[in-house]
């Protein structure tokens, strides 16, 4: 068995590119980025983030060993009397903690490593390059190309892309749940919402946006930021929140409300978050996101770049090359 502190995908932190990264526990080297108190402990060792953390005290609440504490808003770990039961990381809605280091034969290391070898070359780098992805690609660009969406479609905003869709211009919408209101007055009940297809894996692709509450640890008034923040995060704010911001509810018990498991879409969205990821953040993926996707997309709908030409730039980006 291998002592794992965590296995991380798309680590980009370490060096330029992206890699997955296998910590390891016990280690006593101290290289750069991998030298942390967790990865050179033998000991399961629970992590707090206290960039996600809302000290809603849910965690003190359920650890049945007393090993939480919060004192002036700020997380206290008692590492000798927790005995690593993790009820506090399953109870955590923010996912502020983790407990790093799980013992794993090293097949199932090796299993978890090459879920992600499609996305890397030889040298390690990111590989969107790839023939076969390139040709799903070019089914994408088909659609455009081949007049099966309307010619403006690559500059509409929201409001074209709901007037080309009641036109029967398009076949279908693909859009977040903060649109179902604006869907909702303009078909009334003459539409319907489907999961995304499913691929080979079984599952669907979904990245999701996530938001939440933080208190600065130098504020002046931490024991008002953490009242105001316990009833912000309260499941009957975060009703209203998704009610009247049309956002997915995460908390089981706003979920299981009859406005939200009886409606489609919302239904739809919150099944979606069982296999929703989201990106990493860094430098690269800010670039790629807002900038190079859009950008290299559009030149390649209009033909300046063929499938696999747009797959190389967008390479470059994520590997830090441009």
């Amino acid at each position: 068995m291998i002592s794992v502190t965590h296995i991380e995908r798309f680590a980009i932190h370490d060096g330029p590119g992206i890699r997955t990264t296998v910590f390891l526990k016990g280690c006593t080297l101290c290289c750069p980025w991998c030298a942390n108190p967790e990865t050179q402990s033998s000991q399961p060792v629970l992590l707090h983030d206290m960039r996600k953390c809302v000290s809603c005290h849910t965690c003190e609440q359920s650890c049945p060993q007393k090993a939480i504490h919060f004192q002036k808003g700020r997380f206290h770990h008692d590492a000798q009397r927790c005995n690593g039961c993790q009820s506090c990381v399953e109870m955590c809605l923010q996912d502020a903690l983790q407990l790093r280091g799980e013992d794993m034969e090293s097949e199932a290391i090796l299993h978890e490593v090459m879920k992600d070898k499609d996305y890397y070359d030889a040298e390690g780098k990111a590989s969107l390059a790839d023939a076969k992805l390139a040709e799903m690609n070019q089914k994408y660009i088909d659609l455009y190309q081949n007049g099966y969406v309307p010619p403006s479609a690559i500059t509409d905003g929201f409001s074209e892309v709901l007037t080309n869709f009641k036109s029967g211009g398009t076949a279908m919408l693909y859009h977040h749940i903060a649109s179902i209101t604006t869907i909702k007055e303009t078909f009334g009940d003459d539409f319907e919402v489907i999961p995304v297809p499913t691929g080979e894996s079984g599952q669907a692709f979904g990245c999701q946006e996530m938001t939440g509450w933080a208190i600065n640890p130098n504020s002046k008034n931490l024991e008002a930021a953490e009242e105001f923040v316990k009833w912000a995060s309260s499941p009957e704010i975060h009703d209203v929140r998704c009610e009247k911001l049309q956002q997915v509810p995460f908390m089981s018990s706003v979920q299981a409300l009859d406005k939200y498991k009886n409606d489609q879409a919302y239904k739809v969205s919150m099944d979606n978050m069982l296999s929703a990821h989201t990106l990493p953040v860094g430098p690269e993926i800010t670039t790629y996101t807002e900038e190079m996707w859009a950008q290299t997309f559009q030149r390649a709908l209009m033909g300046e770049l063929s499938s696999m030409e747009m797959l190389e730039q967008l390479d470059k980006c994520l590997n830090g090359e441009m």
